[in-house]
């Protein structure tokens, strides 16, 4: 269990240095989801699922190139 919390906790430390300066909506979401992982005894994977549904509902300017045709 450490080793995975670990893991995401690497990803996301990633994601947010490559997230740009400007787009606070999704840097946000990305912090609130490292302290989530730091400091809740929830699952890993319910935290990383319930941080891109997140995204998906707070930032659709992401998701929009998946959905066209």
């Amino acid at each position: 269990m450490a080793e995975k919390k670990q893991t995401v906790l690497t990803i996301l430390m990633d994601l947010y240095a490559q997230v740009e300066e400007s787009n606070t909506k999704l840097r946000y979401i990305v912090l609130s989801t490292f302290r989530d992982v730091v400091e809740s005894r929830r699952d890993v994977g319910d935290i990383v699922t319930q941080m891109v549904n997140k995204i998906t509902s707070d930032v659709p300017e992401l998701n929009s190139s998946f959905y066209e045709d």
